[in-house]
């Protein structure tokens, strides 16, 4: 790029083959239940809830603001200046009744962030939300999840429900489908309809 090679000494260097990664470990539904009854109260309650109906990463929720919700249009914008993809995405809210309730019962205080506290102290520091979140699901029964398990949650569900990976990678924004195409294996009715439809 900056001109001092004629090319690139690496263009006839096969990539290394490394073994795939563990499959991404997700909250069943009663689960899901447990989770959100261990939360209820909870200065984070808010916060798991929202990433339980989104699927959005850790720093994407704490980066929201409430300039940031379109209650007119119904939806809510994570700007690419605080996405890993660094593209815009909308989460729309229009029949989500969920997402809905949820927005209402937010207590909007000094802070002009969503989450966080409604005093306005300093922002929740990502690293402080992780381990306060780990700990308490360590302390339910739940030592393997973290924060990022809720994303794959609801990833996870989406796609035993049938929903498209094309659809679940622009929903979550994921940069390469081959990334959503790690939960293909939730879908095998999907999967076996598919195959099903060969023309011999």
């Amino acid at each position: 790029k900056l001109g001092y090679l004629r090319e690139n000494p690496f263009n006839d260097v096969k990539s290394i083959r490394v073994p795939q990664s563990d499959l991404p470990r997700f909250f069943e539904l009663e689960e899901v239940k447990k989770v959100r009854v261990a939360f209820k109260g909870d200065v984070f309650e808010y916060l798991v809830e929202f990433y339980l109906l989104t699927g959005v990463r850790r720093n994407e929720a704490l980066q929201l603001t409430w300039e940031d919700v379109d209650f007119k249009r119904t939806q809510i914008i994570i700007r690419s200046s605080n996405s890993k993809g660094k593209k815009h995405r909308i989460i729309s809210f229009n029949k989500d009744e969920a997402i809905k309730s949820l927005l209402r019962n937010i207590q909007v205080g000094n802070n002009k962030y969503l989450f966080g506290p409604i005093n306005g102290n300093r922002q929740w520091h990502p690293r402080w939300v992780s381990e306060k979140i780990s700990r308490k699901l360590k302390s339910i029964g739940f030592p393997w999840a973290s924060c990022h398990t809720f994303r794959h949650t609801y990833i996870s569900h989406l796609v035993m429900q049938g929903v498209p990976l094309s659809t679940v990678k622009s929903l979550v924004g994921h940069a390469d489908l081959s990334t959503t195409e790690k939960y293909a294996h939730l879908a095998p009715s999907h999967i076996i309809e598919m195959m099903a439809r060969r023309p011999y």
